[in-house]
């Protein structure tokens, strides 16, 4: 279990470099992918809810700390999306759920949540349109994310050995 979280730990501490730098070239009509967030759901749904929060706290908090944000604002959204996405965890159904659209619905799922907990943390003017925050920084950012997640779902399958 040591081994798999050495193992996401190095996975995130290149996935956040690649939000901050890269991520600005997939820019799509002003809409950024959360590429963090796919790691965490694709973590969650692997290991389970309190590993993902763990994660997504801790991703949160340094992707806050490296590009500038509102310390914070990133661990919180983050790490409620993440509790909510728990829910989908089956121990008994995880090859199912990471290679079915339920992934990329559960990503869009995260992804609306976050974008708009985030804008409620860092938004400190009039909310001129509640239902155009929502879709301009929720619906439309989490579609974006779920299209680009939906690249997971083609990997190879794990080879089973038998004995």
């Amino acid at each position: 279990m040591i081994k798999d979280y050495t193992k996401w730990i190095i996975i995130f501490c290149i996935l956040i470099p690649i939000q901050l730098v890269i991520s600005d070239y997939l820019i799509i009509y002003q809409l950024k992918p959360d590429l963090i967030l796919i790691g965490l759901v694709f973590l969650t749904l692997s290991f389970g809810q309190i590993p993902g929060i763990m994660f997504a706290f801790f991703s949160g908090l340094l992707f806050d700390l490296l590009s500038g944000g509102v310390v914070g604002a990133s661990s919180l959204s983050k790490v409620i999306s993440i509790f909510l996405c728990g829910y989908f965890y089956n121990e008994n159904r995880i090859e199912i759920i990471l290679r079915n659209y339920t992934f990329s619905l559960v990503v869009l799922l995260t992804s609306t949540l976050d974008g708009f907990i985030y804008l409620l943390i860092i938004l400190s003017e009039e909310i001129p349109s509640l239902i155009f925050l929502i879709f301009q920084y929720g619906v439309f950012p989490g579609l974006y994310t779920a299209l680009l997640s939906s690249i997971i779902l083609i990997r190879p399958k794990k080879k089973l050995i038998s004995s």
